[in-house]
């Protein structure tokens, strides 16, 4: 009879449990149309509508996942009206795609070449927004695409592509384990260079594809490489940061760190900067991978991390964006409540640009880190840093879009 009873018991908690899990799906699935209807609006020019739909959101976590819930509904209806300025005066162009972009945008020859998780390689003119080409990969990509002479090196899930910058045709293939990693180019040695989650680090020669080395590493890679002279810096979700001889694949030196190292390594003054998930900043002797200093912030940090004028800048899940003195690791000014910070910095003209879990792009003052404008997109922004350049910012958005706005 007990038995009996608690086999009742637990069906019922079952079927509360999938009742409330269905509601929940229910009420994000409308909050996420009134969202998405509000956002067409402020793209339509029609701001009040905008407001009016926007004051119908549900700005409490699960329902929604682009302002945390202290924020309230007062910061999203402010956020929709500066938006709606942006909008006004930089927007310069839109183009959607087929699902979420989570690619950092690169730049060549008055082109923009960024993926989508839609499983294309995007060529769009730098000024109409037209799209010039679209090639396939056959996977996401959430990687920054690389540009050397009239080639575009990508890393799509399934592995490296070469592919014609004028033709959009493909010119060769390797195939990587879940490739997340950014390539890197090594101009004397003809590499293209990139990490892999089966937890090696591959060069690639860069007209034909073939490997040139291959360096095993203690836990899988995902941290874009970054190459200064002959020696490759990258990090590894482990904890661990290499220094690796760009021509031969052999290590220099490695650094156990804590906790997971996604992002890219900044080489600065002699020195490698490096952010983990550990909410640590460290900071290396470049020659010999000797710890000079260790921060740590308020969140974890992910692939955020950015350079100006004699600082290093990172952000935090806290939503903390921070200018660090890179001699000592000293604040020198602090930028809070942007909200979940997990993709690259960029600083270009004296302007900090970085992007937020809840879907805004910033643009901050990088001599003191006052708020310049945001503008807020039509969903969250995962990893699509933005990339600046000439007088446009570029970003993507999980709303399947990819803006582009004057600087100026």
């Amino acid at each position: 009879m007990i038995a009996k009873k608690r086999k009742r018991t637990r069906s019922r908690i079952r079927i509360i449990a999938l009742v409330i899990v269905a509601l929940l799906a229910l009420l994000h699935r409308t909050n996420m149309r009134f969202y998405r209807a509000a956002h067409e609006s402020l793209r339509a020019g029609d701001t009040e509508k905008a407001v009016a739909l926007m004051r119908r959101v549900v700005v409490q976590e699960p329902f929604f996942y682009t302002s945390p819930g202290r924020d309230g509904r007062a910061d999203l209806v402010r956020g929709i009206r500066e938006s709606a300025h942006v909008w006004k005066t930089r927007h310069k162009w839109t183009v959607r795609t087929g699902d979420d972009v989570k690619s950092f945008a690169a730049y060549a020859s008055g082109s923009v070449y960024i993926g989508s998780n839609d499983r294309n390689l995007y060529k769009i003119d730098a000024e109409s927004g037209k799209v010039v080409w679209k090639f396939y990969t056959d996977g996401e990509i959430e990687t920054q695409p690389l540009i050397v002479g009239g080639t575009v090196y990508v890393a799509s899930h399934p592995g490296m592509f070469a592919v014609d910058a004028d033709t959009g045709k493909k010119l060769w293939f390797h195939k990587m384990a879940w490739a997340e990693s950014s390539p890197a180019y090594y101009p004397d040695g003809g590499l293209v260079i990139a990490g892999s989650n089966d937890r090696r680090v591959f060069a690639f020669n860069a007209k034909t594809g073939k490997t040139a080395w291959m360096f095993k590493t203690s836990s899988p890679v995902e941290s874009w490489p970054t190459i200064d002279g002959s020696r490759v810096f990258v990090g590894s979700n482990g904890g661990d940061v290499y220094a690796i001889d760009a021509g031969t694949g052999k290590q220099i030196w490695r650094f156990a760190g804590d906790g997971t190292i996604e992002g890219k390594i900044l080489f600065n003054g002699g020195r490698v900067y490096a952010g983990s998930k550990r909410r640590h900043i460290y900071c290396l002797n470049a020659a010999d991978g000797r710890l000079v200093w260790k921060k740590d912030m308020r969140g974890r940090i992910e692939e955020s991390v950015g350079e100006s004028e004699n600082m290093v800048l990172f952000g935090d899940h806290k939503g903390d964006i921070v200018a660090l003195d890179p001699a000592t690791g000293k604040t020198r000014w602090k930028f809070s409540g942007a909200g979940w910070i997990e993709a690259p910095i960029t600083v270009y003209r004296g302007v900090v640009y970085a992007g937020c879990h809840y879907g805004f792009l910033y643009a901050i003052d990088a001599r003191n880190g006052k708020l310049i404008w945001r503008f807020l997109t039509g969903w969250d922004i995962d990893e699509s840093g933005p990339f600046a350049f000439d007088n446009t910012v570029v970003i993507g958005s999980l709303d399947d879009s990819i803006y582009a706005f004057k600087i100026r």
